[in-house]
């Protein structure tokens, strides 16, 4: 038998689909520009300020919510600020370096790595506003949700970051930190998933798409050392990751469902724990 909680005060229905047009053409524009001829594997003045525009609106969009409704105000404002932190550090790179490379470990650093403690503490105090009093075992899922993606993410991240040998010790621990801090955070967005039982609601779903997609773009960049300006699609992936986000904030928050013990949700873990057991030694084996 489950039981449901009382529904949380903020967005009743979904955003307007016409006027997340724009954000939609923006991102497009910046995926395919150089498939459409307008423009070199390099992000030009013009296209950057689209691209730190997309940061900027996406960073308001989070802060506006929280502005305007009171449940989950925490949660979205902090969510907001990493975004903005992202668009700052952004924005700096291109203004005193442009699509030149930058020195690391340095301010620029310290902004984009803002974003990861404030998006996390945003995570928890959404986790803590829509899924109250979990049972215990779904926080025991929670803890083998964050240990399967760290035990995946070491080996696919952390790993070839730190066999790298190049680069200079505080560059070194600075890229270390890139990759160990998105195994946090996407450990972070699985675990609420499985405090939920595997049903947090469509918000949560998209929420946890745009993040996720961060830290994709994010982890491809520093394993492949590929410069943040070349690829038209990586670029876009940033952007539409934090619109993802701010379109999850405007999303109406769905009912908490609780999960009865014997649900065959609760056999989704440990079976996923399982194959990534496999596939990690696998990988040891065959390199």
């Amino acid at each position: 038998m489950t039981a449901t909680a009382p529904p949380l005060a903020g967005p009743q229905r979904l955003p307007d689909a016409g006027r997340w047009v724009p954000g939609l053409v923006a991102v497009g524009l910046l995926a395919f520009r150089h498939l459409l001829g307008l423009g070199g594997l390099e992000l030009d003045p013009g296209f950057f300020a689209l691209y730190s525009l997309c940061e900027f609106a996406a960073a308001v969009l989070c802060v506006s919510r929280a502005l305007r409704y009171e449940s989950e105000r925490v949660a979205w404002l902090l969510l907001g600020l990493g975004t903005f932190a992202s668009f700052v550090g952004d924005s700096l790179e291109y203004a005193l370096y442009g699509n030149g490379s930058y020195p690391s470990p340095g301010l620029l650093d310290a902004f984009w790595l803002a974003n990861y403690p404030l998006a996390a503490a945003g995570l928890v105090a959404l986790v803590a506003a829509r899924f109250p009093k979990p049972e215990p075992a779904r926080w025991l899922e929670a803890l083998q949700a964050a240990l399967l993606v760290a035990a995946l993410g070491l080996l696919a991240v952390f790993q070839p970051v730190l066999d790298e040998k190049t680069r200079s010790l505080g560059r070194h621990i600075v890229l270390l930190s890139y990759p160990l801090l998105d195994i946090l955070l996407l450990g972070a967005i699985l675990a609420g998933f499985a405090l939920s039982g595997f049903r947090p609601g469509r918000s949560w779903v998209v929420l946890g798409m745009g993040l996720a997609l961060f830290v994709v773009v994010d982890s491809v960049l520093v394993t492949t050392a590929v410069g943040p300006y070349t690829g038209d699609l990586l670029v876009a992936g940033w952007p539409a990751a934090h619109f993802l986000v701010a379109f999850s904030a405007w999303m109406p928050a769905e009912r908490v469902r609780r999960v009865a013990s014997d649900d065959w949700r609760t056999a989704l873990l440990p079976v996923a724990a399982v194959v990534a057991m496999i596939g990690i030694q696998l990988a040891a084996i065959f390199g």
